[in-house]
């Protein structure tokens, strides 16, 4: 299907897909309508910017093929940032891993969800990147390369981060902005104040709170000291899985949060 050839359902989101072969194009245009999404579709990039650009229909989110002839997935998200009417259009790139640029911020603020396609997953990621408001987690990592490492990730699965690399430094920006921070990760082995001191700090501001710890080693620390202080889950790093590590705390927040927030 061709962009401009709109499919409509009977709820769901407005898509576009981006995807230069004509089997998996027409593939994940039949599955999508079959979810109930309005699909368009183009071949490459430079046919979707026409698309996006004639003004008759608005997309909540564009699937984004990186390998295309006459305009790839690098050039296309390169003018979609440059045009102040396009540029808020969440992106989830569909690629296989070795299509992935080396730095992470490459092609901005995108979803990824790697080939060959699961339909589940496609479907969780399309439902994280629309919904009215990411949810915000307050990552408290005082090693920089882990705490980057995870903003960039979490930004890459659908979340807002906000950073503290101390426990002090995690109760002044929590203490501001508790209102809009939906979790808190927590490493448990930091200089000054650690973990388990930040959440007692923490729950003194909100006791309903929801946390993970997170750690190579929990030290002095059983994990089911850790539970009882109020976590929700005890982590190990290095993550097996950053996917799963991500789809679990998606689960903790939408179980928590009214359905209309998340649909």
């Amino acid at each position: 299907m061709e962009a401009g050839n709109v499919h409509r359902g009977t709820s769901g989101k407005k898509l576009l897909v981006i995807e230069s072969d004509d089997a998996l194009r027409e593939a994940l245009t039949l599955f999508l309508q079959g979810e109930w999404h309005t699909v368009a579709a183009a071949k490459h990039g430079q046919e979707a910017l026409n698309h996006l650009r004639d003004g008759r229909s608005l997309t909540d989110l564009i699937l984004l093929n990186l390998a295309m002839p006459v305009m790839d997935g690098y050039e296309f998200r390169q003018n979609q940032m440059r045009d102040p009417a396009l540029a808020s259009i969440p992106v989830i790139v569909l690629s296989a891993a070795g299509d992935l640029p080396e730095s992470g911020d490459l092609l901005g603020d995108v979803g990824y969800v790697q080939k060959p396609l699961d339909g589940d997953v496609l479907l969780s990621a399309i439902h994280r990147f629309t919904v009215k408001q990411k949810p915000v987690i307050l990552v408290v990592d005082d090693e920089i390369a882990v705490g980057k490492m995870l903003e960039v990730a979490l930004r890459h699965y659908g979340f807002a981060v906000k950073p503290a690399a101390t426990g002090h430094a995690a109760v002044e920006v929590y203490r501001g902005q508790h209102k809009d921070i939906a979790l808190v990760l927590l490493d448990v082995q930091m200089p000054g104040m650690d973990g388990p001191a930040t959440l007692t700090a923490l729950q003194k501001i909100n006791p309903e709170l929801k946390c993970c710890f997170m750690s190579a080693s929990t030290g002095k620390y059983s994990t089911e000291e850790l539970h009882n202080m109020g976590a929700a889950h005890v982590m190990t790093k290095p993550f097996v899985s950053l996917s799963l590590l991500t789809r679990l705390l998606w689960d903790m927040i939408a179980s928590s949060v009214p359905k209309d927030a998340v649909a």
